[in-house]
């Protein structure tokens, strides 16, 4: 089976944070059996100008393709992003899969809405649809007036538990490590990190530890976070790192922090508890779904202080509890979504469908 995997991204070396599921999606489609070739947008920009011109070449390669007729499956993702060149190809395809991640469904953006209503309205009836939760699945499915049930659940290529996993680390050490490993953005809830760090100092009596806060130096407003962690001791700042080297990350940890305002899935949170780290996370969203109190992590309100407090507190008081990595192997991991992609694509490919 042929399958062309188009999206407006793909990570890079110079830019490895950058659609960085789409690889994890790629290896996994290859390894359910399916040949891919990849036509995305090109990461390696700079500056918003950059960008926009690496789009303008993303959409004339799009619009004059000539091959998608010799494809067994068109898999697009954010499809809102790179649908408008392919309005006249899509009633070519014959069968359409599109994929959901995220902010192109929910995006606030005037401009990103409308052009969610535009070019959803030109999606054929039998495109297949996926999500990477149950709870984005029912999001779409009423965006999209369709039944939820009809949508796949895959988990954005899943997580390869062999590159993720725990290592050898000497123990008793008198200082706790919280981690941060999304944006420094307000979407994924850096305000409320700050609010709980300038707390640090009650913190650390309560537990009667040292805390030290680990973060990750990207985003869009990661100057103005930076400039706001300086002023608090103990901050710890790691650059920008490839997939590959995230587990790094994960295993100089104790916990991850994931107070984020919207999240269709939150793989660094899958990726953490392969590593055996367990998450501290909002009680919303797709959230809930891995995060277990008392197994996986602990859930606090969203935007709640005191909560994202005491559920920090619970979580440092009983690290030893928890095996979150356990949970990952049996419901996240790669192998998982490389069958459920073969269960997947086989019958859509021999017209069986999905019902």
């Amino acid at each position: 089976m042929r399958l062309l995997l188009i999206n407006n991204g793909y990570p890079i070396p110079k830019n490895p944070k950058h659609a960085s599921y789409l690889k994890s999606i790629h290896q996994c489609i290859v390894k359910s059996g399916c040949t891919v070739d990849l036509l995305v947008l090109n990461s390696g920009f700079k500056g918003k100008w950059e960008h926009y011109k690496n789009y303008v070449l993303f959409y004339f390669k799009l619009f004059f393709f000539r091959n998608y007729s010799t494809y067994d499956f068109i898999y697009i993702n954010n499809f809102p992003f790179c649908a408008v060149p392919l309005i006249f190809h899509l009633k070519k395809f014959s069968k359409l899969i599109v994929h959901w991640h995220g902010m192109e469904v929910v995006s606030r953006n005037p401009l990103k809405k409308l052009l969610f209503r535009f070019t959803t309205w030109f999606l054929p009836a039998t495109t297949q649809h996926i999500t990477p939760s149950k709870f984005f699945a029912e999001v779409v499915a009423k965006k999209l007036k369709m039944d939820s049930r009809k949508i796949i659940v895959s988990p954005s290529g899943g997580i390869d538990t062999e590159k993720f996993k725990p290592e050898e680390i000497a123990t008793g050490s008198p200082v706790l490590k919280l981690g941060f490993a999304s944006a420094l953005t307000y979407e994924k809830g850096m305000d409320l990190i700050i609010q709980m760090l300038c707390k640090g100092e009650d913190l650390c009596h309560s537990l009667g530890k040292e805390i030290e806060f680990h973060y990750l130096f990207y985003g869009n407003e990661k100057m103005k976070y930076e400039q706001q962690l300086k002023q608090i001791p103990k901050t710890i700042k790691w650059n920008v790192l490839p997939s590959e080297e995230m587990p790094r990350f994960y295993n100089s940890i104790d916990v991850l922090l994931f107070p984020t305002h919207f999240d269709s899935l939150g793989l660094v949170c899958l990726e953490a508890m392969s590593c055996n780290k367990p998450v501290i996370g909002v009680r919303g969203f797709a959230i809930p779904e891995y995060v277990v109190p008392g197994i996986t992590g602990e859930l606090f309100e969203s935007d709640n202080l005191a909560s994202f407090i005491s559920a920090v507190t619970q979580c440092i008081s009983n690290l030893k509890n928890y095996q979150p990595r356990d949970f990952i192997l049996e419901n996240y991991s790669r192998e998982a979504v490389v069958e459920g992609y073969r269960e997947f694509l086989a019958p859509l490919h021999f017209g069986e469908g999905l019902g």
